[in-house]
Formats: C-alpha cells, structure tokens, sequence
C-alpha cells in the first residue's frame, strides 16, 4: 500500500460542513412540506379515559391528528434490534399510547399542520382525559413488595434477569483473606447531540414510493421495521442519510416518530417534517446508564484478585425499546475488565420504572462496568495498604492469556478478548503521566492543607460488531474511483479513513476517491454505524473490495498492454510497466477496455466494479487507560482537573488524527458524566431536568486540555487490516478516573456519581468530620 493508512489525512468531509454547504434535516425544503408535532402525556402513568382532538381538527390550518385508534387495527409494536430476550416482548412501545401512559413524554397524539406554529397552536386544544395511576420511579422501589406494575400484564417489574457464572465463586471467597464490599451508583443521563433529532417524508403515490431523509446510523435496519409497520415492500422505501450534529448511541434508532411522520405522509399525500425541540429531546430520546450496584472482591492479602461477585439493577424505564437488553449485558460481560479474575458471579434485574425508556449511550454498560470495577479495585488497594496503580499490575491479564475467554456474552457474541499488551500501555501512560511526580507534588500539596487527588480507570472495550458489512468500489468512464459503503455516518470521519484505504490500494489519493453511503437506493444493503464497528467491518469490506478491484484492473491492462499483470503498478490514476513508465494507460481507459462486448469481455466479468462483505462472528477488544490529577475546593466542592491522559491502543489506527478526536470528543462526555449530568426525577415522575438550566453540560472550563496517547502494540488477528473501534474509549474510563480522584484527594468513599458540587460537599462534611 501506498502510505495512507496510518497518517493523518485531513477529513474530506470538512470543507462542506465548514463553508455551510452541508445539509442536515431541517435544511432540507420539499414543496408543500407540512410540520408535525406529538402531543406527550404529562402524567409518569395513567389510564387514557378519553381523548377529544376534535377542536384540533377544526383549528386553522391543521391537516391530520391521528390517536392509536387510527391505526388500532393494524398496529404493531416496534421491534428490538439488538439483544432480544424473549421476557422483553410483552413490553414493547406502540408509536403512540393505547389506553395508558407510562411516563412523562409518552406519545399520545401527532398533529400536521401547515407549519409548526399553527401544530403547536393546535396540540393545546386536543383534550386528553387522564385517570393517574402509581407511579415506580427507581428500580428498588420497583421491585419491592407491592409495588405498582408498569406492564401488569407481565405481573412483575422484573422484565429480564440472568445469572453469569464463571469459575467457583464460592470457594474464592471462602478462600480470601481481604473482602471488599461496596454499594455503587451511576446516574441516569444520556447523549445530547448539538442537533436534535428529526425527520422528513415524501411519498410519491404513482410508483408508490415513500423517501426519508433523517433517519442515520441504521437506515437498513429501520427500513425494514417501517416496511413491517406500513405493509409497504422494503424496496419501495428509500432512506437517504443528510449531515448529522452528532449520534452517541441516542440517535438513529427507530423511535415512535419515525413511524408517525411517514404514516402521516402517507395519508395526506404531501411531504412531513418533524424536528424536536430540546424538552423533547430530554424527555423522549432514549436516556441511559441508570443501574445500581452491590459488588463484592475477594483476594490475597498480596492483592491478587481471587473472585468477583455483582448484583445489579437496571433501570430500563418504562419500555423496552429497540436496545433490549443491550446496556445491561454489556456491563454484566465486562465487569472483569483487563484482569485475571478466576471466579466470576454477577446476577442481574431489568427493572421497569415510570420514565423515560433506554438505550445506549457512548460506551454503553462499559462505562458503568468501568466506574464500579475501578472503584472496586481501588478500595481493595486502600484496604491493603497498596498503590492503586500496583494492584493493577499484579492482576493484569498477560499477552500469552490472548486470546482470553471470559466465559462471558453479549449481542449475541461470546466475550474473547482478541489481543493485548495491558501492562506495556499501562507503563507507557503512568510514565507519559508522570504518575510519580504527581505523587509527589500530591504529598506537598498535603501539607499545606490541599485536596489533589490521582484516579485510574484502566478499561476494555468492545467495538467490531458483525455479523456483516458491504461495500462497493468502481472505477467508471471518467476513470474516478467511487466506493459504496453500508456504513453510516455520525460523525466520526468515515468518509475519510475509508478513501484512505481505498486510496491506497489503487494508487491514488484520498480526495480522488468519491464515499456513497447512507442512501438505501444506492446502497441496499448495510449494517450501520454501531458499537464502534465502522472501521473494522466498512473498512475491510473497502479493503477487500478495492483488492478485487485493483486485480481486475491490473488484469485489463495486462490484456492491453500484453504485458503480465506482475510487472505492471499502479499511481497517479494510471496503470504503468514498471520500468518503462512511459508505457501505460488511463483508469478511464481501462473502464472502458472492460465494458461489456468490448474484446476483453469473452475472458473476464465486464466492468471495473467488485462488491465485497466482510463477515466475522467475532468482536474486537481495544483497551486503555484514564488517568486524572485533580483539586477539590474545600469550600466549595468544585472539582478542577489539573491533568488528564487517555491512553489508547487501537490496533493500527487509520487515521491518528481523527482516532485523537474521537478519543477528545469521548472524554467530554465522559467528564460530564463524571462531574454534572442527571436526568433526575421527582417522587411523582416528573423529569426535574428538562433544560440546560438544570440538565449541565460540559463546557471548555470544565474540560482541560486532554493529552492522548495512541499505541498500537496489539492488532487484532481477526481482520486483514489488524484494525480496532476507537469511538468510545475516551469515555469510557472518565467516570472510575474521577472518582477515584476524588476519593484519593477526599480520603472518603465515593460511591455515587456525578460528583456534582453538591455531592462532593456532602463528602467534604464527612472529611471535616473525619477531621475532628
């Protein structure tokens, strides 16, 4: 290859976005175009008695209102794309209420109108008769003795439970000589992408043709599930992907509105549009990451780990959507982490509660799993009188362990780490760090009465998710080079590390190299932008397409030039004799040479153009470290981050540049989940965080500068490139990091996240008492 791989390229996506010439949803205009809005319960659960829509009707300028009962007769719930256990059907969500709500922003009613002022004007005049109900609003009340039921029909809040069992954990703990027990938990929050969801239909009624511009990550996936919904053959339905201000797992998933605007398209025979506001977006987009848990370490008094025992509860909010149990048994997967841990027992609870349902959020069940294993680890290291960065390396899975069988599974997949060097990484990050000198400047600042406190989250990921991805690569008349891709963007630049590759296999550059994707008419086949599998699966299917494609170039030209194959090269979009440079042809001429009823077409397949998939039943498992110096304000409780270092090893990366962003990116979201994010709610259901007033993001004074450093000691042996994911590791380590800062600097346990102010207060007057 020619060198493109593993430089960084700039992003060919940028001079679009960057001079205002990129299109998302709400730029889109189609003539005639009507607005939608949804009308949401107000109520966390109640009984419909009775809805009235018909002053809405009449108001001026509204075209449609639609209730369940408009399409009772064939309505269907919508289905679960990932992790689909059998206990979790019974609790789908319709696209709008049947007789009961069941949490605040349920939809109950969709109104058109000629624009979105007159809908909004209209949704006060539809009148809705609530009976309320008892509302379950965290996972232990729902299961407790008596408590009110989400889904009577399934007689219990439970909607799913396992059992992992991996060595004898009973014997682990009889054998112990230290046992660390701790109750830990993360908070309710969830991805919120500078652009809002939305979405825009048109069907044209001559060949029957619905378009929907809007629905991104999965589109093939999602127009399949609205072809079941509306009854209208797959191939009818055509999902074209604009621009998008971000995914994080929230975006992209089939969620009631995306049947709504189609449907409503549909029976009024003009284009819908529908963009959410940010109240909606906070009260009906999937939130995430809620669970409680009770873990348990068993080691030696010389800190090797000897067992692990957790029980947890997940609250999945008050449907299942189309994640199932994804988030859940991620976390269950991936507790053990980078360690060796013989014995294993982890018993989980998916709890229905009276809010909001939920999904995935940027390293999803890992980011949880992260926080409580690192905040584990660390009071083990405190019990013990060890350096939290030593227990870690007497526990360290090896690089002979690889490939490491945790005896573990999820999305369908068995957990077996592909490769890894922890401890290499480990000492390259703590001395990058210098984790010594801050040790050192922590004991100074000690003695004048400071709080400095050193965290370490050290993580695996899981990214690569199969089972397939397509691509396409053609070399047309012009001599231009176009790859089809069945990945999706959101973001992450994959229109760029995939001309990378692209690039290189046929001598030419990046910019010479058009990425389609995200349009099903060009592209009928797809797996999307998911669990960090981009690079993984759309780039070896590039790269594997663009080989076939090079060799029947090469092939062609041989035939031409009468020469072999063997002593031709390609560069600059010419196919050359090597050595006699003056000898060659166009890629253009080639094309040309290799259309069907030329003279080549009797000894080879016409056309420049190869298809490829790339299939694997195996995930991939980069792996990485945060590592966080941090202040605690006595008076205050506010957190300043002195330093932060995310190391990373990916494999190989495509495009180092884009790797650090993503790595930076991810650790902003990680730090607000850390410090300042939660979708709290009152004791009734109410969501008490519905602006940014209440709901705080990151901004630039709460994120530092983050120094990442990118490794590629071990690529994975599963795939032709040796590529890892890299989407979601700046994220993932961020909550175990600062919480254990905190607990280093406050010398008190630190059990909840986020370490709001308030909390962190709160853990102030335990040290103050400490103190007396």
């Amino acid at each position: 290859m020619l060198g493109y791989f593993g430089t960084s390229v700039r992003r060919t996506e940028d001079p679009r976005l960057l001079t205002g010439r990129g299109r998302y949803v709400a730029d889109i205009r189609r003539v005639h175009a009507a607005q939608m809005v949804v009308v949401r319960s107000p109520h966390a659960h109640a009984r419909i008695a009775s809805i009235d829509v018909s002053q809405a009707r009449r108001a001026p300028g509204v075209l449609d209102v639609v209730t369940f009962e408009d399409f009772a007769a064939n309505a269907r719930s919508i289905p679960i794309r990932l992790t689909p256990l059998p206990s979790l059907v019974a609790c789908l969500q319709f696209p709008l209420a049947r007789d009961t709500v069941r949490y605040v922003g349920d939809p109950v009613a969709a109104i058109v109108a000629e624009d979105r002022y007159r809908a909004e004007d209209a949704r006060e005049l539809i009148q809705v008769e609530y009976e309320p109900l008892p509302t379950v609003v965290n996972a232990p009340a729902g299961i407790a003795d008596g408590a009110p039921l989400v889904h009577p029909a399934i007689g219990t809040n439970v909607v799913a439970e396992w059992v992992l069992d991996v060595g004898d954990s009973v014997a682990a703990f009889a054998e112990a000589d230290v046992v660390i027990r701790e109750e830990l938990r993360v908070q309710r929050h969830t991805g919120v992408p500078l652009e809002t969801r939305g979405l825009l239909a048109e069907y044209d009624a001559g060949p029957g043709v619905l378009t929907m511009w809007g629905p991104t990550k999965v589109p093939h996936f999602n127009r399949g599930v609205l072809a079941s919904l509306l009854g209208i053959p797959e191939h009818k339905i055509r999902f074209v992907e604009p621009e998008v201000g971000g995914g994080f797992g929230v975006r992209g998933e089939f969620y009631p509105e995306d049947f709504l605007v189609p449907l409503l398209t549909i029976r009024l025979g003009r284009p819908v549009g529908w963009v959410e506001d940010r109240l909606e977006h906070l009260l009906a987009t999937n939130h995430s990451r809620e669970q409680i848990h009770q873990i348990e370490l068993a080691l030696r008094a010389d800190g090797t780990i000897l067992g692990m025992r957790d029980r947890f509860l997940n609250d999945h909010g008050a449907y299942v959507r189309t994640h199932g149990a994804t988030v859940p048994k991620l976390t269950s997967a991936l507790l053990p982490g980078p360690y060796k841990i013989p014995a294993y027992q982890c018993v989980v609870a998916c709890v229905l509660t009276n809010k909001t349902p939920t999904g995935t959020y940027r390293g999803p069940g890992r980011f949880e799993a992260t926080f409580v294993r690192e905040r584990a680890l660390d009071l083990a290291a405190e019990r013990l009188g060890l350096d939290p960065a030593e227990i870690r390396r007497r526990n360290f899975l090896a690089p002979t362990d690889m490939p490491h069988d945790l005896g573990t599974g999820a999305l369908d997949v068995p957990i077996i780490f592909d490769s890894g060097e922890y401890d290499l990484l480990f000492t390259k990050a703590l001395r990058r760090f210098d984790y010594d000198g801050w040790r050192a400047r922590q004991e100074a600042a000690r003695a004048q009465g400071r709080l400095l406190g050193i965290g370490i989250g050290y993580f695996v990921e899981k990214t690569g998710l199969g089972p397939y991805e397509s691509a396409r690569v053609e070399i047309d008349l012009t001599g231009r080079v176009a790859l089809y891709s069945g990945n999706a963007s959101v973001g992450q630049g994959m229109e760029t590390t995939l001309a990378q590759i692209c690039a290189d296999r046929l001598g030419v550059t990046p910019e010479q190299v058009t990425v389609i994707h995200g349009d099903t008419a060009l592209v009928p086949h797809g797996g999307g932008a998911f669990a960090s599998r981009g690079a993984v699966m759309a780039g070896n299917a590039a790269d594997i397409a663009a080989i076939r494609v090079r060799d029947k170039l090469l092939r062609v030209a041989a035939a031409v030039l009468e020469v072999a194959p063997e002593d031709l090269e390609l560069a600059d979009g010419r196919v050359r004799v090597i050595g006699a440079q003056d000898r060659g042809m166009g890629f253009a001429e080639a094309a040309r040479a290799a259309m069907p009823g030329q003279p080549l077409s009797d000894r080879m397949s016409p056309l420049l153009d190869e298809q490829a998939y790339f299939e694997t039943s195996q995930m991939t498992y980069p792996y990485g470290v945060h590592l966080a110096a941090i202040e605690v304000d006595r008076e205050t409780g506010q957190i300043e981050i002195l330093a932060y270092l995310i190391g990373y090893d990916v494999g190989r990366a495509i495009n180092p540049m884009l790797v650090d962003g993503q790595i930076v990116g991810g650790a902003a979201q990680g730090i607000g989940g850390a410090l300042l994010e939660e979708l709290a709610y009152d004791e009734t259901g109410q969501l008490l965080a519905s602006t940014f007033m209440d709901y705080l993001l990151p901004t630039s004074a709460e994120v530092p500068p983050i120094d990442v450093l990118i490794t590629e000691d071990a690529p994975s042996p599963l795939n032709p490139l040796g590529i890892k994911g890299a989407g979601e590791g700046g994220t993932v380590g961020a909550g175990a990091a600062l919480a254990n800062a905190v607990a280093d600097a406050l010398g008190v346990p630190v059990c909840d996240l986020p370490l709001s102010p308030d909390r962190v207060r709160t853990l102030l007057r335990d040290v103050r008492r400490g103190d007396a």
